[in-house]
């Protein structure tokens, strides 16, 4: 996962302890799990068992090579407090050999979790519903968007100290039962999430305020983490803006 951050996320999902969530147990069944640990790679490649690292790294490059013509973005927009408007657009590549028929997928997860153990990585925490349909069917060229609604809550909230792991993934995936290929997926951290959370911390409070200012009025090349709220490279009245409404957060 760290090697490869832009090509392999990872979905850590618990059974039958103090961390399983119905959406989690759901998937359990989807993918016909028997036996822990279970491993399944884009939706196809299915391990029951522990196996050496080298045979899931094979796993991986058998899967990373394949060609997709699916493409997804995700954008999330802080409403108030602990919740979001999330946004997916999926769209297919104008040279698309036919339309695809797809069910889109997001969940939120606590990078790190339980411990922190840096074995541990992207616990589920919740999936989440659309507010509206979840299969689409795409023509080349076509795409679409589907905004999900988020709510953090228990530990992906409270205490401070894990919203700055905290993470939303999506995905596309084949309407088919297992063996259900995933198409394409894609994932933002929390600085994607709450852009004001200058230094990640958790929390807009002052020490964000004072990285903003020192930055204040600046045209040009200007990182997200110095004060650019609006990925524009510059900090001004906009992101001062941005700023003061997620402030105390």
């Amino acid at each position: 996962m760290n090697a490869n951050s832009d090509r392999f996320i990872v979905i850590q999902i618990h059974l039958a302890d103090s961390y399983t969530f119905t959406w989690g147990t759901q998937r359990q069944s989807f993918y016909g799990v028997t036996g822990l640990p279970t491993t399944v790679q884009d939706g196809i490649l299915r391990r029951v068992g522990a196996y050496s690292a080298a045979t899931y790294q094979n796993d991986f490059n058998a899967r990373r090579n394949v060609a997709t013509d699916v493409v997804l973005e995700l954008s999330p927009n802080h409403t108030t407090g602990p919740t979001w408007s999330v946004d997916i657009t999926a769209s297919l590549e104008p040279g698309a050999a036919a339309p695809r028929t797809m069910r889109m997928h997001m969940i939120q997860v606590i990078d790190q979790y339980p411990t922190p153990n840096t074995h541990w990585r992207n616990c589920m925490m919740q999936g989440i519903l659309p507010a509206n349909t979840q299969v689409i069917t795409l023509q080349p060229g076509q795409s679409q968007t589907i905004t999900y609604p988020l709510t953090l809550a228990g530990a992906s909230w409270t205490p401070i100290t894990n919203r700055n792991d905290v993470k939303i993934i999506a995905w596309a995936q084949s309407t088919n039962n297992f063996p259900s290929e995933v198409f394409q997926a894609v994932q933002a951290d929390w600085r994607q999430m709450l852009p004001t959370d200058l230094n990640a911390n958790g929390t807009v409070d002052l020490t964000d305020l004072a990285i903003l200012l020192a930055n204040f009025g600046r045209t040009a090349d200007v990182l997200p983490e110095e004060g650019d709220t609006d990925d524009d490279q510059d900090v001004d009245l906009q992101d001062l803006s941005m700023f003061l409404a997620d402030f105390g957060t």
